[in-house]
């Protein structure tokens, strides 16, 4: 038989391995979100663990709040989010939910949850592109696509060794920044002045995505800072990646990418819709100007597509500069996903095209500041005009009530007076000359 201080031991021992076992499981927070099916690691399809399996999102309700909330649990920026609809990563399987947001969640957990069985299909999947880490960036240039590039690697910002510094690297960079790859110029010795730290060699095919994409290799023995390599990209925005993933109306954050704006309508959701295209803003013809086109549009600025109309004809007014066609399928989430020609030689400023979009705005958003009014608000603010109204209409009769009892007989109001005269002596204090003023009662009609 075991001495009882080793039976104590090993009961000890049991329960402490016990416990830290517990807290090894309890440290694990479940991944209870995901994107699937996206070209990066931040963006895809979103799928949710929901009662014990994977879920997706139906897009009916899938706004800039919603989308938001899931790249701020992912980790990522919630600058430049991008919701997508109609299945825009592929089509899921399982069930479907639905998701409401204010925006400000850290989790989709505390958002309200519904079933979306029965009204949506797969068809409709939600995804979202999140604002991807910033690992490259261009510095000391005269603006802003161009200067002295620099990666984030090994958590240190470095400088590129230019001696495989040629086209396909320069091109790459560009297009991560989402910089047309037309022009590209790349600089080396230093053109945009010395940088510091470590230095690394990266060598591209051209093709890639990213520089993340490319081979890279320490360049501290064999480069100095003189050789320190830079770029000047093209001022067109790529095409290959989302030009319009910043859906502001009015912000011109770097020259030559793409905004969009309305002009000279009586409200914020509505007017003539013009372009931000080479450096300057473009009207739109109306020649093939419909009801998909002007969904885009509406849907790029986050406005609700319901109830959206197509205007033609200049109707809010001519504007001026270039024009251009804009061709859609009317499922794109931007304007940088559908066609664009020029329409200068077929087309005057007497066919600017316009548009009226759904009363909802799901979310206007630029470069600093988030605007969103949720649905939820909206309501809470109907229920607080509607109870102001009964009160109101309670006041009335309150009004009309006191009113009525002050216009009965004579003789009932001695009657009153009598019975509200105090029998006891008044208080020791000078009586007031000035007499009481009456209440003022109006005969308002009912």
């Amino acid at each position: 038989m075991a001495p009882v201080g080793c039976v104590r031991f090993a009961s000890w021992l049991t329960c402490l391995l016990a416990v830290l076992q517990l807290n090894s499981c309890y440290g694990q927070a479940p991944v209870s979100v995901r994107l699937v099916n996206g070209p990066s690691p931040n963006e895809g399809r979103v799928e949710i663990l929901y009662n014990d399996q994977w879920n997706t999102i139906c897009d009916d309700k899938w706004n800039n709040g919603e989308a938001e909330v899931v790249c701020r649990q992912l980790g990522y920026g919630t600058d430049n989010v991008t919701p997508r609809s109609l299945a825009y990563y592929g089509e899921g399987s399982g069930p479907i939910q639905r998701v409401e947001c204010y925006g400000w969640e850290d989790s989709w957990e505390s958002c309200t949850v519904s079933s979306g069985n029965s009204s949506c299909g797969h068809y409709e999947d939600a995804g979202v592109r999140c604002e991807a880490p910033i690992s490259v960036r261009l510095v000391n240039g005269p603006s802003p696509n161009e200067g002295r590039v620099e990666i984030l690697y090994n958590d240190k910002w470095n400088t590129i060794c230019d001696d495989k510094w040629n086209y396909g690297e320069a091109e790459v960079v560009c297009r991560q920044l989402g910089y047309g790859t037309d022009n590209v110029t790349p600089r080396s010795l230093a053109y945009y002045g010395e940088g510091s730290g470590p230095i690394q060699r990266v060598e591209c095919w051209g093709w890639e995505d990213s520089w993340e994409s490319c081979t890279v290799s320490s360049g501290n023995s064999s480069c100095g800072h003189y050789e320190d390599a830079g770029v000047r990209c093209g001022t067109d925005v790529s095409t290959t990646l989302d030009p319009f993933q910043w859906p502001a109306t009015t912000t011109d954050y770097y020259g030559g990418i793409y905004n969009v704006q309305l002009v000279n309508g009586p409200s914020p959701s509505e007017g003539r819709v013009e372009i931000w295209y080479n450096g300057q803003w473009n009207t739109i013809c109306d020649d093939n100007w419909n009801l998909e086109e002007a969904q885009v549009v509406c849907r790029h600025l986050g406005y609700s597509t319901d109830k959206v109309v197509a205007w033609s004809s200049a109707f809010y007014g001519q504007g001026s500069g270039p024009i251009q066609h804009i061709q859609c399928s009317g499922w794109e989430s931007n304007l940088g996903s559908c066609s664009l020609t020029s329409g200068d030689s077929i087309c005057g400023h007497n066919e600017d095209a316009g548009v009226t979009c759904g009363y909802t705005n799901t979310g206007i958003t630029n470069r600093t500041t988030t605007y969103r009014t949720s649905p939820r608000v909206i309501g809470s603010m109907s229920f607080v005009g509607v109870s102001l109204f009964l009160l109101t209409i309670i006041a009335v009769v309150a009004v009309v009530f006191v009113c009525s009892q002050q216009k009965i007989s004579p003789s009932a109001a001695m009657g009153m007076q009598q019975l509200t005269t105090p029998t006891t002596n008044p208080a020791p204090h000078p009586a007031s000359t000035m007499p009481m003023p009456a209440p003022v009662c109006v005969d308002v009609p009912v």
